[in-house]
């Protein structure tokens, strides 16, 4: 009897590499695997349904089954784990010291309907009191700015909450410049951080730790 044909799609982690380099075989199967980068996956999966099996932001399978419409059937595998906490990076000049200094402020991300900001709103309202609405929103890349999204700021239609005028999401300078926002959600650190040095990272991961956990 021949083998089952399927097509893998996703990134080259620890939890993959066994089934990437043959180590592991899957019984029965005639597994291809392709390896991408989340960027291009998501959309080619979402959008396209290009893969028999793929990696998926849970932040959009979730969003799709809350909607009705959703296509996939999860496999309870996590294959990207990360300390979200990490995904947090504050100006320290932003006179923020700790989760509820938030309110009122500009935070920029560079998606808001992410995976990573997901969980971080989820943290800062279940755990420190601070909803989304209480935050001025803004999208931009990290490297340069991007364009204003052309939908409406609506639960219905899109990936976020909150009312437009609190909760709206516009187009910004670059995240990393000093008149941008005072703090930025994205698990892709910009090319400015990437240059600092780790005893500078270190002492800054010290400074905020503490009022984060």
């Amino acid at each position: 009897m021949p083998k089952l044909a399927l097509t893998l799609a996703c990134w080259d982690y620890d939890r993959t590499r066994p089934l990437i380099d043959g180590r592991v075989q899957a019984e029965g199967i005639d597994l291809k695997i392709q390896l991408l980068r989340p960027r291009e996956m998501f959309p080619r999966m979402l959008e396209n349904k290009e893969f028999h099996v793929s990696e998926l932001s849970l932040a959009s399978y979730v969003t799709l089954k809350a909607r009705g419409d959703c296509p996939f059937v999860a496999i309870p595998v996590a294959l990207s784990k990360i300390f979200r906490h990490s995904c947090i990076y504050v100006r320290p000049d932003a006179g923020i010291r700790g989760p509820r200094d938030l309110k009122g402020k500009r935070v920029g991300t560079t998606q808001y309907g992410s995976t990573a900001a997901v969980f971080v709103r989820g943290m800062l309202q279940h755990e420190y009191g601070v909803r989304a609405e209480d935050i001025h929103w803004y999208m931009g890349g990290l490297e340069s700015a991007t364009q204003r999204s052309r939908q409406p700021c609506s639960v219905a239609t899109n990936w976020w909450t909150g009312s437009a005028s609190k909760n709206s999401l516009e187009n910004i300078q670059p995240v990393k410049s000093r008149g941008s926002s005072s703090i930025h959600f994205t698990s892709k650190p910009a090319r400015v951080w990437r240059c600092l040095s780790r005893m500078a990272a270190l002492r800054s991961s010290i400074r905020y730790g503490n009022g984060w956990n």
